[in-house]
């Protein structure tokens, strides 16, 4: 997972390795609140890593229920 953040945006991509190359399973980003830009800290990166967590997560588990 790669994380990237700047003063009024977070973002978070999942990729996978498979044979010599890297896929993209899903990807997430969140625009921070004008009240959030002004107390933006080291904390924001780990908090969008957290969120994208437990979306894939939750992306993995709706996979595995789903149909064939």
């Amino acid at each position: 997972m790669n994380t990237d953040a700047s003063g009024s945006t977070l973002g978070a991509v999942l990729l996978q390795r498979w044979g010599g190359d890297e896929r993209l399973i899903a990807f997430t980003s969140h625009k921070l609140s004008q009240a959030k830009t002004r107390c933006f800290s080291l904390e924001e990166p780990a908090e969008e890593a957290r969120q994208a967590h437990e979306k894939e997560h939750q992306a993995i588990r709706e996979a595995i229920q789903a149909p064939e």
